[in-house]
């Protein structure tokens, strides 16, 4: 199969199996999912006028600590070379959101 490792998985996964790479609209729903289920982030349930920017800003800093070929898409292989699988793994851990340092953090977002 071509899905051997977590990085594959979740690529095929974002990509309902139809690429072997993300695109930035790839993590929309996964990022929202993370506003709605993350505890840290609980205010911004009430200020769903802030949810888009603050998609838009986790999802920039993914692709630019992540795709280092700057090609507006994240191979397998950078996935892999990426912290974002463990941080993602991590996000549970943490109550609070501004420990993650990487992507999530809300203090980097203002």
């Amino acid at each position: 199969a071509d899905y051997f490792d977590p990085a594959s998985r979740f690529i095929y996964l974002l990509t309902k199996f139809s690429r072997n790479y993300l695109v930035f609209d790839d993590f929309t729903h996964l990022i929202q999912d993370v506003i709605e289920d993350h505890p840290g982030l609980t205010f911004l349930i009430t200020a769903p006028e802030f949810h888009s920017r603050y998609v838009l800003t986790v999802i920039s800093r993914i692709f630019y600590t992540t795709n280092r070929s700057w090609s507006g898409r994240i191979s397998i292989p950078e996935l892999r070379r990426s912290p974002l699988l463990s941080v993602l793994d991590d996000l549970d851990q943490d109550d609070n959101i501004n420990s993650e340092v990487h992507f999530f953090s809300y203090e980097h977002f203002y």
